[in-house]
């Protein structure tokens, strides 16, 4: 076996962001390889068969870095493939959508959306939630420079930040209408996306120092409407998602505890009496890695949201973990907990099923072995 040099990387095949066709019978992903004389990453679709577990490779042109599924099964990604979207795209703000067909056929252009570095979210059949970027700072001709006038300056993926705000959108497919719905200067990124509303963070940003923690809001799409749910610079949360019975679902702290380097927890959010209530203590990363790198598995979706609670990745010691939040506040992570000792030593093993036990007392328990056992012919 040769030995792994930092050369290796250049070798390495990234996988990310899984997802489900909308029957659930395959699975898109991207698969991503370095470029050295380029400096980026070639990106491509491929589809595995969940049945047959076969895959077979979409797009091949290697400008393919993220999708979103259309409600008819087919595939939407961001590319600049013809030379006059290009030209125009150096003039104005500009990203155009491909559409390819699962089951066959070359990707064709599907639409275009004034908006930079812009991805797709799907709200309903032809509407989609579009996050780009706005660049509210005139260029000049000169490339060799920048004004840094903000702080921090830089930030990965945007490059120079002068200026540059994450914005939201409405595109409408069947009318090819699109509607920006966030200020110029407002630094806007998505959270959730439900029926006609969006959940989104940020806060208004003009110039200077970059603010530390943004606000949760709420945009009705019906009212065209934005309702502030949580100020900024009032908590620090990392996500939040909608729950049951209209409520929210935030993970987030106010820092009393271990301060800005708290991990965040579980709340519940009242939208209407905007007051949070405690779901689950965590302490834990929560729908994220903690490892900063682009020389890992990829990128993709972290956490979702299902009829039982909701689904995420964490962290916890050397390993990345799938965990279940269940509607009641119940963390689920026992048996990773279990099947990560296997790396372990012995000596270092713990009985982690305790927990499963924890939270019932030994007449609960003495009542539910009862019930098991008991067959159906005794009284």
């Amino acid at each position: 076996m040769e030995q792994t040099t930092i050369r290796s990387l250049l070798d390495f095949q990234y996988v990310s962001n899984p997802r489900f066709s909308p029957d659930g019978k395959t699975a898109a992903f991207v698969v991503q390889h370095p470029l050295e004389e380029e400096n980026k990453y070639k990106g491509d679709l491929y589809l595995l068969d969940v049945e047959s577990k076969s895959v077979k490779q979409l797009t091949t042109h290697g400008d393919a870095y993220g999708y979103v599924w259309t409600s008819k099964g087919t595939l939407l990604f961001s590319s600049m493939r013809a030379e006059a979207d290009r030209k125009k795209a150096e003039e104005e703000p500009l990203s155009v959508f491909y559409e390819i067909n699962p089951r066959g056929g070359e990707a064709q252009r599907a639409f275009e959306v004034p908006v930079k570095g812009a991805s797709l979210i799907l709200m309903n059949d032809e509407t989609y939630v579009v996050s780009g970027v706005k660049e509210n700072q005139e260029k000049g001709k000169d490339d060799a420079w920048e004004v840094l006038e903000e702080s921090p300056f830089w930030f990965n993926g945007r490059g120079f930040t002068a200026g540059k705000r994450g914005c939201l959108g409405i595109y409408d497919r069947a009318h090819k209408e699109y509607k920006e719905i966030t200020q110029p200067w407002f630094d806007a990124s998505v959270c959730d996306v439900q029926e006609g509303k969006i959940l989104y963070r940020g806060a208004l940003w003009e110039g200077g120092m970059k603010y530390t923690y943004g606000g949760l809001y709420l945009y009705d799409m019906a009212a065209d409407t934005h309702e502030c749910l949580i100020a900024p610079e009032s908590r620090s949360f990392g996500q939040a998602w909608f729950w049951q019975n209209g409520q929210i679902l935030l993970a987030t702290t106010d820092q009393s505890r271990y301060g800005r380097m708290e991990y965040n927890q579980f709340y519940l959010l009242d939208p209407v009496a905007k007051e949070l209530s405690l779901l689950a203590d965590y302490e834990y990363s929560i729908g994220y890695g903690t490892v900063g790198s682009d020389a890992k598995m990829g990128g993709g979706q972290g956490s979702l949201v299902r009829e039982d609670g909701l689904y995420f990745l964490s962290n916890i010691e050397e390993h990345t973990f799938l965990k279940h939040l269940a509607l009641d506040g119940t963390i689920t992570d026992v048996y990773n907990k279990c099947k990560a000792q296997l790396l372990c030593p012995k000596e270092r093993f713990v009985n982690y099923v305790k927990e499963i036990y924890a939270p019932f007392s030994d007449e609960e328990i003495a009542a539910k072995m009862v019930e098991i056992l008991k067959s159906d012919n005794v009284n």
